[in-house]
């Protein structure tokens, strides 16, 4: 028996082996001859230019809705004063379960001082968690690779509800009625204030002027009474005078 096993054995290996080399030879014949080309090949190198792109979006920050849409405008222009931006390409990188998609696929011939957009669409599926999301800008020209310029933006979802946007509104409301009533308060006290300062200074007017007026009047009445007195003093001085005056002549 043990002499049975070993020819089984041995059979089977020659099959074996039989096949791998079947297998190998069909695999020769469906695999392509080598190509080989014959003659003098050119290369030439070409040294990119130096490029620059401004780049930018209207926000940094955008808050968006579970299910909500939002279009994003990606404003590219070419402050290069000689040189024209053939191609621009655009591959996005998101960070998030959100649904990305841009028109068009690529700008051609961007002039110098010209502006060319992208139209970037975020759409926020419904079961999205609250959370921030970047969202990254990867651009290239036809002389670099896509990835040569980039910006990025964040995306923040959040979830508003219906008493939320009350709650918003009512706040909004009292913040405007407060003012207002400030307003109208001051205007009302600044208004007390002039009043009263007006009367408090017609009063004191008034108090100056009796006060003026009596002093002139007393000081009129003393004055009327010592003006005899000064008269019938003086008399004699003047005879004197007189009297000294005719003793000289003489």
């Amino acid at each position: 028996m043990s002499g049975i096993k070993k020819r089984c054995v041995v059979l089977i290996l020659i099959f074996i082996l039989l096949c791998s080399i079947a297998c190998s030879f069909v695999y020769a014949q469906n695999e392509t001859p080598k190509r080989v080309f014959k003659g003098n090949v050119s290369f030439k190198i070409h040294e990119p230019s130096q490029t620059t792109m401004v780049y930018c979006t209207g926000n940094e920050k955008y808050v968006l809705e579970p299910g909500e849409n939002k279009t994003i405008i990606l404003r590219i222009r070419n402050p290069m004063g000689n040189k024209t931006l053939r191609t621009v390409d655009l591959g996005i990188r998101v960070q998030g379960p959100l649904d990305i998609s841009f028109t068009p696929s690529y700008i051609e011939n961007i002039e110098p001082g010209k502006r060319g957009f992208f139209f970037i669409n975020v759409r926020v599926p419904e079961d999205t968690p609250v959370g921030n999301y970047k969202l990254e800008f990867l651009m290239g020209t036809d002389e670099y690779m896509i990835g040569a310029f980039s910006d990025a933006i964040m995306i923040r979802v959040r979830h508003y509800t219906e008493e939320t946007y009350y709650l918003i509104g009512a706040i909004v409301i009292i913040i405007s009625l407060a003012f207002i009533f400030r307003f109208v308060w001051i205007r009302r006290v600044n208004k007390r204030a002039k009043a009263e300062y007006k009367k408090k200074k017609y009063k004191h007017k008034k108090k100056k002027k009796i006060i003026s007026q009596y002093y002139y009047k007393k000081s009129k009445s003393r004055s009327l009474t010592k003006s005899p007195r000064k008269s019938s003093k003086k008399s004699p001085k003047k005879s004197s005078k007189k009297s000294s005056k005719k003793s000289s002549k003489k």
